[in-house]
């Protein structure tokens, strides 16, 4: 039997936002593994209070498929397991004028979802990526063999007592070219966070990213396409 593609559709959302937007306060809760270090939960507390300020721009959420969602117990008292979950995006944004009646401009972007941040190599900064608690053995499997820069320079920095990277870097599809290991480790669950996949200020440039807009000038209109 031949092999098929099978094309699973997801649920795409866009928050524009814009001065007037910005001016409301937003309770953007963050998940902290860091806290970890000093014998505290990294779950944000229920209710808490903490905003934070959304910056102009779109911020762009997808859903992923149900089954990729669903987690599976094989025994009464096991763990709970999830699949892996695609770790490379592409995201198509396409503005048009509304006084163009050509072609619509395209920006291609490639989110690396499993990719740590390293100061001075990230073509964005450290706000655009997500906290995540990195196996050690997964590291060791598919970070310390690749020959990608960013993932060999984050185990060059050594162990600091976490294995805490930020994951989650977004790289303009011009000129960009694979170079990772195949070990995958992803799944809609992060460890001890299981709202990883469904809330965006947990999974920046994972299942979501942001889009300042900074390309633009004038009144467009914006379609966005994840794949």
């Amino acid at each position: 039997m031949d092999a098929a593609n099978v094309i699973v559709p997801m649920r795409c959302e866009a928050l524009m936002v814009n001065a007037g937007v910005k001016a409301d306060p937003t309770c953007i809760w963050q998940f902290q593994y860091a806290a970890l270090a000093d014998f505290k939960s990294p779950e944000p507390r229920g209710c808490d209070t903490a905003t934070g300020q959304l910056d102009p721009g779109v911020y762009l959420h997808w859903t992923l498929p149900n089954a990729m969602r669903s987690g599976r117990q094989e025994a009464a008292a096991g763990p709970v397991n999830y699949p892996l979950v695609p770790n490379r995006w592409l995201v198509l944004r396409l503005a048009r004028s509304p006084s163009s009646s050509g072609a619509p401009a395209v920006k291609a972007m490639v989110v690396e979802s499993d990719c740590p941040f390293v100061a001075g190599l990230a073509p964005g900064d450290f706000t655009q990526s997500s906290s995540y608690w990195a196996d050690p053995d997964m590291v060791q499997k598919a970070w310390k063999k690749s020959q990608e820069p960013h993932r060999q320079q984050w185990v060059a920095m050594g162990d600091s007592g976490l294995p805490l990277a930020s994951i989650g870097i977004r790289f303009p599809l011009e000129g960009w070219t694979e170079q990772a290991a195949s070990d995958m480790f992803l799944t809609a669950v992060a460890p001890a966070n299981p709202a990883f996949s469904g809330y965006f200020p947990h999974h920046r440039n994972v299942f979501g990213t942001y889009d300042d807009l900074s390309d633009l000038s004038g009144d467009q209109t914006l379609s966005y396409y994840v794949l």
